[in-house]
Order: C-alpha cells, then sequence, then structure tokens
C-alpha cells in the first residue's frame, strides 16, 4: 500500500509591533491630508486594539476618553530614532502634541503599511486608520464613547461629547 504524503505550506505568521501601528497610522493620516495629534492616535489605537483584537495596546479612561499609557514612550523613542517629530502648540489655552513622520520615518511607515496588510488583523488596523484617520476629533471621540462606555467614565467632556454639542476642550 502507498501512502502520498501531501505536504501544506503554512504561511508565516506575521508579528505585527505597536511600532508597526503607530508609524502606519501615522503614514495613513498624513497621506490623506490630516494631522496626527496625540489625542487622535490613543483614540486610533484603541479602536484598532478592540475591533482588530491586536493585543498590543492597554487602553484606560481618563480625562479624554481612552488614554494608552505606553503611547507617550513609544513616541519619544520614535522621535530618538528619527522617525518622528513632534511640536508642542497652544490652542485655545489648551496644550496640543502634534506628531509627524520624517523622511526617514516615511519609509518605515510604508514598510509597516505593507506588512500590515499581510495579515487579517493589520488589515483590520489599517481599516481603522483609513475610517477614523481624518474624520472630525468630535465624531471620533462620540464612536469612542458609545462603543466602550467604560473608557469615557472618566472624561471631562463625556457630557459635551454624548450629548451631542461640541466642547472647546474636545479639540485636537
Amino acid at each position: 500500500m502507498v501512502f502520498w504524503r501531501i505536504r501544506i505550506r503554512e504561511k508565516p505568521r506575521i508579528e505585527i509591533s505597536p511600532e508597526d501601528i503607530i508609524l502606519a497610522f501615522m503614514h495613513v493620516v498624513e497621506e490623506h491630508g490630516g494631522v496626527m495629534t496625540a489625542t487622535r492616535l490613543h483614540k486610533l489605537v484603541t479602536i484598532a486594539e478592540k475591533e482588530a483584537e491586536l493585543d498590543l495596546f492597554t487602553a484606560r479612561p481618563y480625562h479624554y476618553g481612552p488614554f494608552v499609557p505606553e503611547l507617550p514612550n513609544m513616541m519619544k523613542a520614535l522621535e530618538k530614532r528619527g522617525l518622528i517629530v513632534s511640536k508642542t502648540l497652544k490652542r485655545d489655552g489648551k496644550t496640543v502634541r502634534i506628531y509627524a513622520l520624517t523622511p526617514r520615518g516615511r519609509n518605515e511607515a510604508r514598510k509597516s503599511v505593507a506588512k500590515l496588510r499581510r495579515s487579517t488583523k493589520g488589515r483590520d488596523a489599517l481599516a481603522v486608520a483609513e475610517i477614523w484617520g481624518t474624520a472630525p476629533l468630535f465624531s471620533l471621540l462620540y464612536y469612542v464613547y458609545t462603543r466602550w462606555p467604560y473608557l469615557a467614565s472618566k472624561s471631562r467632556i463625556r457630557s459635551e461629547v454624548l450629548g451631542g454639542s461640541p466642547s472647546p476642550d474636545a479639540g485636537d
């Protein structure tokens, strides 16, 4: 009796890193003419973490909705490596942190986007950036606050966001 051996080739597992998500999201936002702020990044990462089931970030309730505690240090590390630059602005009495890719960072971000496109979770995460990356911040906040109410539990602007009237604090 002859038994045929069939070799099944498994696709190599694509390891997605937090850096891949951050750089890819920044790339998508910039490609669509948007600006990445710290607030927007925390919300986008939260949505991707929840909807694409990434297991890379941990969002916690904070003053303006979900806050991802590991992001500030990750952004500093990316800046030290010359992949991003950051700037702090004052707008309407509020401090706003803005991030942008450097030319070197753009090259790395393109690689991250290509990597994410090779996995289901990565494609799901990219879809979040495509859909929400340049949406008005108020819409982004409303989505997050209604989808995961516990993440809005400590928000100082929760009633303004859920009530539907824009708050001056809700700006990027």
